[in-house]
This record gives C-alpha cells, sequence and structure tokens, in this order.
C-alpha cells in the first residue's frame, strides 16, 4: 500500500512539473521572431503585411487553343478559372478549318473522310487537324463527366469521333441529345 501512495505522488508531481513548464512557454517559443532584415520568416508571404500572398491565376484570349484535339478537359483547369476558360472558348467560336484538305481513310471497305459541308449544317461542329477527328464546341465547355450519357457526349467533348461512314447521322442524333442540348443552354445563359 505503501509503494501505490509512493507512484501516485511521483505520477502527480511529475505532472505538476509538466504542466509547469509548459506555462512558461510563450507565443515566441511556438513561433520564433524573425531577424531585423525584412524579410518574412514564412515563405509565400508579403513581406509588408505578413499575410498569405495569394497567385491569382488567370486564362485570356491568347491561351486559346485552336485544335480541339490539342485542348486541356475543361475540368483539368484550375476551378477558379475555368469561367474564364469557358468564356474565352466561347468567344472564340468552333475550330472550322473550312480550307483544310480533309485525309481520306480507308472505313468498311471505302475511302472516306471529313466533309465540310458538316461545318453549314452544324454550327457547334469543330474539326481537329491534328486527330482527324469531330468534337463539339458546347460538350467540350458544359459536359458533365459525372453523368450517363448518350450519343456520344464525351466522344464529342473529350476524344474525338471518326467514324466518317455513319458522321452525319450521329451528328443529327448528338444534335438532339438531352446532353448536348442541356450544354447548349448552359453556353447561352452563360454567354448572356
Amino acid at each position: 500500500m505503501n509503494t501505490e501512495l509512493i507512484l501516485k505522488f511521483d505520477y502527480d508531481l511529475n505532472c505538476k512539473l509538466r504542466m509547469f513548464k509548459m506555462s512558461k512557454r510563450t507565443l515566441r517559443t511556438y513561433f520564433p521572431s524573425t531577424s531585423g532584415t525584412g524579410t518574412s520568416a514564412t515563405p509565400g508571404t508579403n513581406d509588408s503585411t505578413n499575410q498569405p500572398k495569394i497567385r491569382r491565376v488567370e486564362f485570356s484570349q491568347s491561351n486559346v487553343v485552336g485544335d480541339p484535339g490539342n485542348r486541356k478537359p475543361i475540368e483539368e483547369y484550375a476551378h477558379e478559372i475555368r469561367d474564364q476558360v469557358r468564356r474565352a472558348y466561347a468567344l472564340s467560336g468552333p475550330t472550322q478549318p473550312r480550307n483544310f484538305i480533309f485525309p481520306r481513310k480507308w472505313q468498311t471497305g471505302q475511302w472516306r473522310s471529313f466533309q465540310k459541308t458538316w461545318f453549314d449544317e452544324f454550327d457547334w461542329l469543330e474539326y481537329s487537324e491534328k486527330k482527324d477527328a469531330a468534337y463539339c464546341l458546347y460538350c467540350y465547355l458544359f459536359f458533365d463527366p459525372g453523368k450517363l450519357e448518350k450519343f456520344g457526349s464525351s466522344v464529342f467533348a473529350k476524344d474525338g469521333y471518326v467514324n466518317w461512314k455513319n458522321a452525319k447521322d450521329t451528328f443529327n442524333q448528338h444534335s438532339t441529345c438531352k446532353t448536348h442540348n442541356n450544354a447548349r443552354l448552359k453556353c447561352d445563359d452563360f454567354m448572356n
């Protein structure tokens, strides 16, 4: 019993000593002061106010990538500049290289290629010279990757459509699909 009392006394004494030492700590023991050089001790802070610097990210019209096959998806841009990116691309309009000689590919037993007359029929249609693929400007700008879709909105937003045999039918189906029309309405609302 005597041993238990001594152990309890030792424990209590150690706790009190630790608390006493901790009470002697000041703010400076946690945050050392800077030398009088005028520089901030914390990297990434404003020297005059010692406030964290906020790096402003911007996107301008000069950053627009013309070829849709070379573009980075909207969701890969920093969240705070996505609207700037959308506005810049919407103002640029769809990439429609009308004077380009579209390459022919052997598809399903015939030589086929993208047809420039499709630009007149589908105002949203874009073409990538690099990938020889078709894209949708509205779906690129406002595609929601988390939603189920029909008629290849992800194909028209990211991958590119390349089946020229059925292209016109697919473009017509895409024009009437809900995902595309929602993207088009979002773009109209966004620009107004």
